[in-house]
This record gives C-alpha cells, sequence and structure tokens, in this order.
C-alpha cells in the first residue's frame, strides 16, 4: 500500500493541472502529508528530476528549426508545474529571517530565500545566495520582463490588483515593504504563495485579500516572470542569469 501511495504521488506531481493552489482543496498537498520523511525528499527529487528532463526535451525542440512556440510550451509547463506541484512541497516550511534552506519542510526559510532556492532548483541559473539577499526589486528586475514591471505606492493595492486581472494567467514576483514572493494569477483568482514573515509563520498560498503581507505594504513592485523570454531561453540552455540592479 505504500509504495502504491509513492507512486501515485509521483504521478500526481507530474500531471496535475487543475489545482489552483489553494491548500483546503484535496491536491497534492494533502496526498504527500501521508509520506514518511524519507518518501516525502525522494517524490521531491523525482520532481526536479522530471524537471530537468522536460527542459531538455524542450531544448532538442527548440533546436529543431522546424518546431515553433516552443518558449510558449515552455512558460505553460513551468506556471503549471510551480503552482501544482514544486510550491506544494514547501507548503508550511517554517519562515525565519535568516533561514536559507534548500530542502522542503526541514529547517526555516526567509522569503527571499524561498523565490531563489525553488527557480535554481527548477532550474533557473542564478546565484541562489546573493540574489536572495538583495532588494525585491534586484529580484525582479533580473528575472522579470522590464516592460511589464509595475511599481504602485502609498497603499495602493487596489491598482495592483486591477492590473493584475487584466493580465494573462502566469507567475509574478512581487516585492513589498520588506518582502519578495510569487504571486500566481489563474482566471479571477490572485494568490500569493511565499514564505510569510506574517502568522502563521511559514511557506503559505493565500488569497490576495487574505494575504497579510500585502495588506500591511505600502509599496507594490510585481513583475512577470514567465512573460520574460530571455530567462526562459535561458532557463532551457541552463544559462547563467546575471543579476541586474
Amino acid at each position: 500500500m505504500r509504495v502504491f501511495l509513492v507512486l501515485f504521488v509521483f504521478l500526481l506531481a507530474s500531471c496535475r493541472t487543475e489545482n489552483h493552489g489553494a491548500l483546503e482543496d484535496e491536491s497534492l498537498y494533502h496526498d504527500l502529508k501521508r509520506l514518511s520523511k524519507e518518501e516525502f525528499h525522494q517524490s521531491y527529487k523525482s520532481l526536479l528530476k522530471r524537471m530537468d528532463k522536460k527542459r531538455n526535451h524542450l531544448l532538442n525542440r527548440y533546436n529543431n528549426p522546424a518546431n515553433t512556440g516552443t518558449l510558449d510550451l515552455a512558460k505553460s509547463y513551468l506556471y503549471k508545474t510551480f503552482t501544482d506541484s514544486l510550491f506544494q512541497y514547501w507548503y508550511d516550511t517554517p519562515w525565519d529571517f535568516n533561514g536559507v534552506t534548500e530542502i522542503p519542510g526541514e529547517g526555516n526559510i526567509a522569503c527571499g530565500y524561498f523565490v531563489t532556492t525553488t527557480l535554481q532548483q527548477a532550474g533557473y541559473s542564478i546565484d541562489r545566495v546573493y540574489l536572495a539577499q538583495q532588494a525585491a526589486s534586484v529580484i525582479i528586475n533580473t528575472l522579470c520582463n522590464p516592460g511589464d514591471v509595475k511599481v504602485y505606492t502609498n497603499g495602493k493595492r487596489e491598482g495592483l490588483k486591477k492590473y493584475l486581472l487584466s493580465r494573462p494567467n502566469s507567475l509574478y514576483i512581487l516585492g513589498l515593504d520588506s518582502h519578495v514572493g510569487f504571486v500566481q494569477k489563474k482566471d479571477s483568482m490572485i494568490y500569493m504563495i511565499h514564505s510569510s514573515g506574517f502568522s502563521p509563520w511559514k511557506v503559505v498560498c493565500e488569497s490576495f485579500e487574505n494575504c497579510a503581507a500585502i495588506q500591511h505594504s505600502n509599496f507594490f513592485m510585481i513583475g512577470d516572470l514567465l512573460n520574460n523570454q530571455e530567462s526562459l531561453l535561458k532557463w532551457l540552455k541552463k544559462e547563467r542569469i546575471e543579476v541586474r540592479e
């Protein structure tokens, strides 16, 4: 029975496409909680291996001049895999201002390290430690499409929400007063996925309205991670992404 459950989780991690990330839903998150520590980590390693295999497949496709639309396929793949699979292994990992763990569910992780660690483990060639220690603006300028970066000040979170609702479904990086995390836009729903320095003090997925970090911030800087063809191509080719201030 245990072997069957582990195989079932592996399958979910690669095939689930409909879960929107909320923890109260039936999802991979609940299945992972049934695994032993060893099985949990093996499942996560398996996911990362499958991601690397998919990246190689997409790269081979991209290198064939007869194929078109490979970067769009890469964008769709990363969006689904981050939100439906990878992030869910990290939920409940405790937050700490000095947290630097690279292992989901063990140790502590700060907000910047959560962003850079998950990106690096997904195949982005970045300096995980250096970038995690920079301001959110540096993380956003380094990884996101410059033309998509927006800034809202004086607590204008409704302007931020209106902007996101007008945008296509994607994975964004959001910088706040002294915080950074991912934002998932899915149709009419907006979620912040982050290592929260507010209660419950851990990696969580929260709706825009229920996210204390958003509600307590006066500054908002948002960038579209997956609409950046330059960083997508570098992910595909495993090329270094240099820091941009």
